[in-house]
């Protein structure tokens, strides 16, 4: 009986050895699967940043300007405002 004791003991002990075994190569995997998503989130932040700082700069102002100069547009000479209060066309 003993025997079968020590037999039982012996079996569970592998078992349990190589249950942590298994789960400890799960968690390093899973540990390099989660630093390979992170290094990718880091590059994915950083052309977001890129693309927003690109965005900034050709949105601005100054360089709307240059472009519609370079297109051809120039400033207006004479502006004329139109009212609502005056009709545009009248009866005689």
């Amino acid at each position: 009986m003993k025997k079968y004791k020590e037999l039982i003991f012996t079996s569970l002990l592998i078992l349990l050895v190589i249950a942590n075994v298994i789960f400890t190569v799960s968690v390093s995997a899973s540990g390099a699967e989660l630093t390979n998503i992170e290094r990718t989130q880091g590059i994915f932040l950083s052309k977001n940043q890129e693309y927003m700082d690109k965005i900034t700069n050709e949105s601005s102002l100054s360089t709307i300007g240059e472009k519609a100069n370079s297109l051809g547009f120039s400033k207006p000479e004479n502006i004329v405002y139109v009212t609502v209060t005056e009709p545009v066309a009248k009866l005689p």
